[in-house]
């Protein structure tokens, strides 16, 4: 199975390894994990991209960058929201517990880190239904240039929320 993946595929030996240890020597399964790698680490840059200009209120960047989002298919744009989805929740996990398992490494362990400073319980309900709204509203054909500007301004306020802590009286 390795051998025809990597004649196969371009990915790396490593990926290639991982992707047959993970999917018990079944091809199907180890074809699909490989291209959901390479769709995760791609949906990683874009989302990294999309929260650090949400935050900063960059809008000339942000409509670049969401008008080339907009062009995705359906199905890689509720892939994409997913994704950001999951991102939260592992936030949110950080947030809560200091050493959670959380099956990420390198760069993406690194984001996850910093962005977890600005997800907490003031916020992270909200952000979870914002995700969830904007992937309901894509399967029914909304603008996704709009509805993406939209999430993003919103985005912007809510990662801006600050944590506010009760003291115990």
């Amino acid at each position: 199975l390795s051998e025809h993946l990597k004649l196969s595929t371009s990915f790396s030996p490593v990926e290639i390894r991982k992707a047959v240890v993970l999917s018990n020597g079944n091809y199907i399964e180890a074809r699909r994990y490989l291209e959901q790698q390479q769709d995760e680490e791609l949906h990683f840059t874009e989302f990294r991209n999309w929260m650090l200009m949400s935050y900063q209120g960059k809008i000339k960047e942000l409509n670049v960058l969401l008008e080339e989002l907009a062009r995705y298919p359906r199905e890689k744009l509720k892939s994409f929201l997913g994704y950001g989805t999951l991102v939260i929740r592992y936030c949110y996990h950080l947030h809560l517990m200091p050493d959670p398992e959380i099956r990420l490494e390198g760069k993406e362990l690194e984001f996850i880190r910093n962005f977890s400073k600005f997800v907490h319980h003031g916020n992270a309900e909200s952000l979870f239904s914002l995700f969830n709204e904007a992937i309901y509203h894509i399967e029914r054909n909304a603008n996704a240039s709009i509805l993406l500007m939209d999430l993003s301004l919103q985005l912007n306020r809510l990662l801006r929320t600050p944590l506010v802590r009760i003291s115990p009286e």
